[in-house]
């Protein structure tokens, strides 16, 4: 969506055009639309390919997008000139610094959050005669290896041994691919983050190496099947759910605050079982939230076209028209900033939490992930011709094979301790990887890789929906039905990662998941390349890879059971189940082999991922201690003096269990750190012997909060955290 540019509507349709750089904007006009006011400004303090031609010479201009397309670097003056056209533009929409975004790997609470560092336009002229002097002339200019690149301290982030105690450089260095953009006075480049050794500390950099290897991959593997393509690249639309609450009553609520979850509370009169939320009409105080939010994300050039209240109270949902992996993962980085900061104006507090609420649908961020050709052409469409349907039964046979081989790295792109709250609670997949293709589709691939043709596949029912009135007109049907269950179902011209979770920065999904395919497509050109016709080696990739391929229940017992003793398919039921698998030999070669990672920084991952899950849940079981010995047992004890004997009830049993829980859990909170051994075996003792005092505690907690005079409770509750700000119109509205 260019600034002043007619909407190009059925670019949402097809698959993104591949393109030299992030920065260039292709549009299909098919429909103008009038735009109001929000929509003049789209885009506007975003510096798309299209404003940077306008504002450098053609020259800088094209070996801007020559060294992107080879890695080099520009000439200095061309550098020079190109920044200056940057200051210069950011300038003009009020920036008067400049900040490098990277995204280190942090903890698990805030683990999205970005890391910069304020930089202003104020420079020496140091070309002047008398420079040196006291009163040397001061510029307000940046350089272009300013532009490029900075160098901070990067000792105090968490590193996994990646560094010694005292080294301490890094580097950002701007991804060229992803737009600039101005907000708040600054102008940000989205940055890599790696160590003085070129060690990756950060999310993105290795997402870039995967997005090369996918390439890579591609490139070669679509040439035996008979096409010729500079690119592979893989684009991905996020789905990004989240609560929104009142603000007040979230800072009275110290375990929001800390672990962005709620560590105790009993259910509220009315959870989700009507389906009130659902696609509801969000309250006042929750549209106004959306308006501004819209229209902020507009303004950087994200775009945010779709919103609705998710199942959950409390719950809404919004998303973006794909883009290429490494622009979406960061702008929905940007969007989760922006997110916050737009709720504070309105009195509320976004949680993205993987599970803020008990017993009540936690947040997912769903990934719609697929692959494209330079021309365009979307490799997972089946397509109307038989080179085409050759081609596409192909990269399904790619896809189903990457998930059987490599679902523990799917997995291990989910492995978080807030995403363990989601995953397989009839809200989110289970923990089990497969794949779901429709019912026609699995048919038409099981006879394929018996023998049968690879081509020829229709769908299940192309017929249009007849609604059965005239008022109405037929419906389009897709090429099959949704499989919600599914961690990675397709979805006509897609495949949808649906375990990922709300928190996440999702760089490391998607380096996770397109690792597996850019080796399985790898696998296949190997078959080829070893003397097996094309045919025959697609059929011997995909009759592995229909192992991992199910269009059932996903929940179901039945399927849990034969997957894992029928299929030999991985249930890595939590975190500390999946890590383990991460330096497995066969993960480090993949890694290496296609670049992603060296050894040595899959080593550093795993100890940073055993390191983030034991944190998280020490400090969750210190908030949930806090909380207990300093709110809930005094007001219990409040309580209980204000009953007369004989309606006090079973209230003083039921308080104890409180304060023996509270003991248990404190116990298991000192053996925490006395448990030696490794950081796997902390991990180990979070996860069982820690988590299940909390879980206890909580147990006892919650049923004293059903028990105790609504006075003395001392923290806002689910019924006041769920439903206060839904009934708040706001004065402007009347």
């Amino acid at each position: 969506l260019g600034n002043c540019q007619p909407i190009p509507v059925k670019m949402m349709r097809r698959a993104l055009p591949w393109m030299t750089s992030g920065l260039r904007r292709q549009t299909r006009t098919l429909t103008t639309i009038p735009m109001d006011d929000g929509w003049r400004n789209t885009g506007d303090n975003q510096l798309c390919d299209e404003t940077l031609r306008k504002i450098v010479s053609s020259d800088v201009y094209n070996a801007f997008h020559t060294a992107n397309r080879g890695g080099e670097e520009m000439s200095k003056p061309q550098k020079n000139e190109l920044a200056k056209a940057v200051v210069g533009w950011a300038q003009e929409r009020g920036a008067n610094t400049f900040a490098h975004l990277f995204f280190p790997v942090r903890g698990a609470v805030g683990s999205a959050y970005a890391g910069l560092k304020y930089n202003s336009f104020v420079n020496i002229d140091f070309g002047a005669k008398d420079w040196r002097l006291p009163l040397a002339p001061v510029v307000g200019e940046l350089s272009g290896n300013e532009l490029f690149f900075s160098e901070t301290d990067g000792s105090s982030f968490p590193s996994g041994g990646l560094r010694a105690t005292q080294e301490a450089a890094a580097y950002m260095a701007w991804d060229r691919t992803s737009p600039p953009y101005v907000r708040n006075g600054t102008l940000f480049l989205p940055s890599s983050f790696v160590t003085w050794a070129g060690a990756a500390e950060d999310e993105k950099t290795p997402l870039l190496r995967s997005q090369a290897a996918v390439s890579q991959q591609g490139v070669r593997l679509l040439k035996h099947l008979g096409y010729e393509t500079e690119a592979v690249v893989a684009n991905v639309g996020l789905e990004q759910e989240f609560f929104l609450v009142d603000r007040d009553l979230y800072l009275k609520r110290p375990d929001l605050v800390a672990t962005g979850r709620t560590l105790i509370g009993a259910a509220p009169n009315r959870g989700q079982e009507f389906d009130n939320n659902y696609f509801a009409e969000p309250n006042w105080r929750c549209q106004r939230f959306f308006n501004d939010l819209r229209e902020s994300l507009w303004a950087v050039g994200i775009t945010a076209v779709v919103a609705h209240n998710e199942v959950a109270p409390a719950q809404h949902e919004w998303s973006p028209i794909f883009s290429l992996v490494n622009i979406a993962t960061d702008q929905n980085v940007i969007a989760m900033r922006i997110m916050e900061e737009i709720a504070n104006k309105h009195g509320l507090a976004c949680l993205t939490h993987e599970k803020p609420f008990n017993n009540l649908n936690g947040n997912g961020k769903h990934n719609n992930w697929g692959l494209n050709m330079a021309n365009g052409q979307n490799l997972y469409v089946p397509g109307k011709n038989d080179k085409d349907q050759r081609m596409f039964i192909a990269n399904v046979a790619c896809v189903a094979r990457a998930v059987q081989k490599h679902g523990d790295l799917f997995r291990i792109g989910i492995a978080t301790p807030s995403n363990d709250h989601r995953l397989g609670g009839q809200e989110a997949p289970p923990a089990i990887m497969s794949v779901y293709l429709g019912k026609a589709l699995t048919e038409h691939c099981h006879n394929a890789a018996n023998g049968g043709s690879l081509t020829g596949y229709t769908a299940a029912n192309s017929d249009p929906i007849n609604p059965g009135n005239p008022a109405v007109p037929p419906v389009p049907r897709a090429a099959e039905d949704r499989n919600r269950t599914a961690p990675f179902p397709w979805c006509g011209n897609r495949f949808e990662f649906r375990a990922v979770g709300g928190s996440q920065n999702c760089s490391w999904p998607l380096t996770m998941l397109q690792a597996a395919v850019a080796d399985a497509m790898g696998e296949l050109s190997d078959a080829i390349e070893g003397g097996k016709s094309v045919d025959d080696a697609i059929r011997g990739l995909l009759k592995e890879g229909l192992k991992a391929v199910f269009a059932g229940d996903c929940y179901s017992a039945e399927w849990q059971s034969a997957a894992v003793n029928e299929r030999g398919l991985l249930n890595l039921k939590n975190t500390v189940e999946a890590l383990p698998h991460l330096t497995a030999d066969k993960n480090k070669q993949i890694f290496s082999k296609l670049g992603i990672f060296e050894p040595y920084e899959v080593d550093a991952r795993q100890e940073l991922m055993y390191e983030n899950y034991s944190k998280s849940l020490l400090c969750e079981a210190r908030t949930q201690l806090n909380m207990v010995n300093t709110g809930i047992i005094p007001a219990l004890n409040r309580d209980l003096k204000d009953y007369n004997p004989a309606l006090v009830g079973n209230r003083a049993a039921v308080y104890k269990t409180v304060a023996d829980t509270a003991a248990a859990l404190q116990a298991a909170y000192d053996g925490a750190h006395n448990v030696g051994g490794s950081l796997a075996d902390e991990a180990n003792y979070c996860a069982s012997t820690l988590k299940n005092a909390m879980a206890e505690s909580r147990a006892a907690v919650d049923a004293a909060e059903g028990l105790c005079a609504a006075e003395n409770w001392p923290f806002p509750t689910y019924n006041e955290l769920l439903y206060n700000h839904q009934s708040d119109w706001g004065e402007e509205n009347f």
